[in-house]
């Protein structure tokens, strides 16, 4: 039900996210609720801002950015938890208490009565060695952390963007395309994320995912 829908090598899907740089940046700031456009999105990384960008939303597509880069520069490496760390590290700079470490106390979601587990750095490691260790595709694999970081809110803030670039580096690391949720498919995923924190259950969202958000170079 998951296969793997691309069969690329590093080279090109690093090319493919070379081109669709500011659309995955844009896709972790509308994951976010952030009132901005894709064509701001497109000036501020190009380095120009016309007064019309808030202050917060620059640092976060500027953070979005330096974990992009990170991305690239650790693509011959294993995907482990300090990556994702450094992700983080570089998306919630700005925004949290503390960015690129575990979160220690509680955070809740808007929206819904779900409250997140306590989290550890060894679960994360744990949970992360149970994705890539599982014996499915590695794009169901870059699926199910995704949705396990968003989840499990491993951080103080920017998780969704932070699980976006680690579903992504598996994906661009074995040459199956991008994950990118587009614009006329954002409310239904918030929806289905919406339903996935409400109930556990992750099977319609992971379909959503797979049918919708998975692009490459045909």
């Amino acid at each position: 039900m998951f296969e793997d829908k691309y069969n690329l090598t590093l080279k090109e899907n690093l090319f493919l996210l070379r081109k669709h740089f500011s659309s995955v940046v844009y896709t972790g700031l509308k994951m976010e609720n952030r009132n901005i456009t894709f064509p701001q999105t497109e000036v501020i990384l190009q380095g120009v801002n016309d007064g019309a960008v808030a202050l917060d939303d620059i640092y976060a597509i500027l953070g979005m950015k330096h974990a992009i880069e990170v991305l690239i520069k650790n693509i011959d490496k294993p995907l482990t938890s300090s990556i994702i760390k450094e992700f983080n590290l570089h998306i919630a700079k700005e925004e949290a208490i503390e960015s690129g470490v575990i979160r220690s106390g509680r955070v809740s979601i808007s929206g819904t009565d779900y409250v997140p587990p306590a989290v550890t750095d060894a679960m994360l490691d744990d949970n992360l060695s149970h994705v890539l260790s599982s014996r499915k595709t590695y794009t169901e694999k870059a699926i199910d952390l995704f949705l396990d970081l968003i989840y499990t809110q491993y951080f103080w803030d920017g998780n969704k963007r932070t699980a976006l670039l680690s579903a992504n580096f598996l994906l661009c690391q074995h040459g199956l395309g991008l994950l990118e949720i587009m614009d006329r498919d954002m409310v239904e995923f918030a929806t289905l994320l919406n339903k996935m924190f409400n109930t556990g259950q992750r099977d319609q969202i992971k379909v959503f995912l797979y049918n919708h958000c998975i692009t490459g170079i045909d």
